[in-house]
């Protein structure tokens, strides 16, 4: 394998291993709120006062090892990404990561999250849209990549579309179906008189590889399991119908929209065919031995059979990525 694999380092700064569970039941919990749909605190590290934002799965432990394993390969990739690690606290399993807001300029008011949600209800005129869930029909038609094009480009510059792209182009690849408008989002700094905008690193990126099948489920249906592995997952064509791989970034017109939908639009819309580049990006990077490869050194004992979804889906995507974007 190319000497390229592995960039990311096993011990970080703040002492946490991706290959072994760290209690923080100790840390001080900071009494803010996150969004989304799982379980998150945000923790506050005992001698250095950094914060980490805790996450804890809704499926089971397999989206632990799926938040952990995506943000690894987006850092294989090149494409920023928060990196989680395994944690427990007050005995329950979870990820964190290190928060990518200063809590200091947060709590002056010189930084903060500005997340796809407030840009888009914003911009579309219907402040009510805010209460209702990233899944909501009425939240997919405005959550469009034209108008999230023109909000990003107006609001912020060009600066900030590369990123967005490449996030585009890695949730088309591993099949992340859950990049609502509060997954994601551009952090918004002032500084010596200046505002500055960058688009934020990627996170909560848990969904794909059938994540929602559980262990139980795997024992008790096996051999249909093995079926869909051996069949559907194999199957290209799998990938672009409309019940699968949806995604929650849709297109004009089409709430039901996948991500190899997406990457065709950017490619047939004049305005956006030039950030081809940034989504095929994480399909340039990608090494067929790679997820093997990760899972080997960080997964030992995951099954045979969840290795076999990870590998499969990620290299049928592959494949089909590859031929939408001609490379």
């Amino acid at each position: 394998m190319s000497r390229r694999v592995f960039k990311t380092r096993l011990l970080t700064k703040g002492g946490f291993r991706r290959d072994e569970v760290t209690d923080l039941s100790s840390w001080l919990e900071i009494g803010l709120e996150a969004s989304g749909a799982r379980e998150k605190k945000i923790l506050q590290h005992p001698h250095t006062k950094k914060w980490y934002l805790a996450k804890f799965p809704k499926y089971g432990s397999f989206e632990i090892v799926t938040e952990i394993f995506n943000s690894i390969l987006a850092a294989e990739l090149g494409i920023h990404h928060v990196q989680y690690f395994p944690i427990v606290y007050k005995n329950k399993l979870g990820v964190v990561c290190e928060s990518f807001i200063d809590p200091i300029a947060r709590s002056e008011g010189l930084e903060e999250l500005w997340e796809m949600k407030e840009l888009v209800c914003r911009y579309s005129g219907l402040p009510n849209t805010e209460k209702k869930f990233g899944r909501d029909p009425e939240v997919l038609k405005e959550h469009n990549l034209d108008n999230i094009f023109l909000i990003l480009e107006t609001e912020f510059g060009k600066s900030v579309l590369p990123p967005f792209f490449e996030m585009i182009g890695l949730d088309a690849l591993i099949g992340h179906g859950d990049r609502h408008w509060s997954n994601y989002g551009v952090v918004v700094s002032a500084r010596n008189n200046q505002i500055r905008a960058k688009f934020a690193p990627l996170y909560d990126t848990a969904s794909g590889y059938l994540t929602e099948i559980t262990a139980t489920k795997i024992a008790s249906e096996a051999e249909l399991l093995k079926k869909t592995l051996r069949t559907d997952l194999c199957n290209e064509e799998w990938y672009r119908v409309k019940r699968a791989g949806l995604c929650k970034i849709t297109v004009p017109n089409d709430i039901k929209a996948n991500h190899f939908d997406l990457m065709q639009r950017i490619i047939a819309f004049p305005t956006m065919n030039c950030y081809k580049v940034s989504v095929a990006k994480a399909f340039r990077n990608f090494d067929k031995k790679l997820p093997r490869a990760i899972i080997k050194r960080y997964f030992n004992d995951l099954s045979e059979y969840r290795v076999q979804i990870i590998e499969t889906i990620l290299l049928t995507r592959h494949r089909l990525g590859c031929s939408v974007l001609s490379i």
